[in-house]
């Protein structure tokens, strides 16, 4: 007998977790986005083009009720498909819509579809046997599709014909730097260039410039067209939006009202928002624990496949993931763990900055030191010295280990606190 694929499907739980999406869009995205469920999961059309909808929603942050939903599948020319407004309205209205059992709701969706997959697969290994497969070749390739369901996540295999070929390629294209993120500072990106699939820590003393130079580099890489993400734990959003446009528009953050702008800061200033208004960047400071940050970096990547960099300021104020009588180190170490496997799947790169502790290491820095791809580490060599808030400063960074390069390099950065930006030295410029 044939297995019928309808016996493996929890139309409640699907509408369920549809309803909740709708009602609770922050929450249930997160876990969504977390758990990796697509559409392809759900078995009714309806509740698969309901849920897309919901998900692209939920990826561009746009308001998100019945009222927004209907209006977004009727203008997409797919209400008919699924049965008109009043079958949204059904779904919206499920009895059982809880937004604390969402989990389970994901749960229940992903194993009844990896149990249709296997039905499948039975099923097309018994009709590839009734046309006269040999029966050892049908069982090989049943094993090898059954075991690409152990996983949730689904991975091409490549042999190494395909990988030498692709190393070929990228040669002969000169695209061996194709994962390389210039971070726009010169001599940082020849003695650490940053790679997509890294984490970077970038650790300092208090007021050494860390959240500048992270700002910095995330402005150099959305004015040459980049995506950017950056998680600010210690400071709003306007403070971060002063130090990101003050810095690009080269005009004291002090100047922070029309009346302290001359004619010349006006003209400077409204090019510098001009182009700024395109930039693709994403700045949260309403996150606090690592799982609403990982979400939040995987709504942005659906939003900008091409995002690169995404930054995590800082990683002491994180709330990580602490079971009963683990240790705070504990508790970090699954926050860099957890930013690291976020890197290397979405292949971007995570900048995390770090506080220092009395001896000059980062905090907790055994638990990071196990994830970090990278150390860059700013010193304030004039940290005692009374200077001029608006005069130029010079900060040495040193990076005492790295995956990339050579470790225990080190060079001098120009800081201009006035403005949030680091730039190069003069000299190195003419390098």
């Amino acid at each position: 007998m044939t297995p019928d694929s309808s016996n493996y499907f929890d139309g409640q739980a699907e509408r369920a977790l549809l309803a909740a999406f709708i009602f609770h869009p922050d929450r249930v995205g997160n876990q969504v986005a977390e758990a990796g469920l697509t559409e392809e999961a759900f078995y009714h059309e309806c509740h698969k083009v309901t849920f897309r909808h919901l998900s692209e929603m939920w990826a561009n942050r746009e308001r998100l009720d019945l009222v927004t939903l209907t209006a977004r599948v009727r203008k997409n020319g797919d209400l008919d498909r699924i049965g008109g407004a009043p079958e949204l309205t059904e779904i919206a209205t499920f009895p059982a819509s809880l937004p604390s059992m969402a989990d389970s709701y994901i749960e229940l969706i992903q194993e009844k579809s990896r149990a249709r997959q296997l039905s499948r697969i039975c099923t097309q290994t018994l009709c590839s046997m009734g046309s006269g497969e040999p029966v050892d070749s049908a069982a090989s390739s049943l094993s090898i599709s059954i075991a690409g369901l152990s996983s949730r996540k689904e991975t091409k295999f490549k042999s190494m014909k395909e990988r030498v070929l692709a190393k070929m390629d990228r040669m002969e294209n000169q695209a061996v730097d194709s994962d390389v993120i210039k971070t726009g500072i010169g001599k940082l990106d020849r003695s650490s260039p940053m790679k997509l699939g890294d984490l970077i820590v970038v650790s300092g003393e208090r007021k050494a410039g860390k959240s500048m130079l992270a700002i910095t580099i995330c402005r150099n890489i959305l004015h040459k067209g980049g995506a950017a993400f950056y998680a600010s734990l210690e400071q709003p959003d306007p403070e971060q939006e002063d130090r990101l446009l003050h810095g690009f528009a080269k005009i004291p953050t002090r100047k922070n009202h029309v009346s302290k702008l001359n004619e010349g800061d006006h003209r400077m200033f409204s090019t510098a928002m001009t182009m700024a208004a395109e930039w693709r960047f994403d700045l949260r400071s309403d996150l606090k624990e690592i799982r609403e940050i990982v979400a939040s970096i995987r709504q942005a990547k659906a939003r900008w496949n091409d995002l690169s960099l995404a930054v995590v300021d800082y990683a002491q104020l994180v709330v990580g993931i602490r079971r009963k009588n683990d240790s705070r180190e504990m508790e970090v170490a699954s926050v860099s763990r957890m930013l690291r496997s976020l890197a290397l799947e979405l292949k971007i790169a995570i900048i995390m900055l770090s506080q220092l502790n009395k001896g000059g290491d980062a905090r907790e820095s055994m638990a990071i030191e196990q994830d970090m791809t990278a150390h860059w580490k700013l010193i304030n060599e004039n940290e005692d010295t009374v200077v001029d808030d608006e005069a130029p400063q010079v900060r040495t960074l040193t990076i005492p280990h790295q995956r990339n390069a050579r470790s225990g390099v080190g060079f001098k950065l120009l800081f201009q606190a006035h403005m949030a930006r680091f730039e190069e030295l003069v000299e190195d410029r003419k390098s």
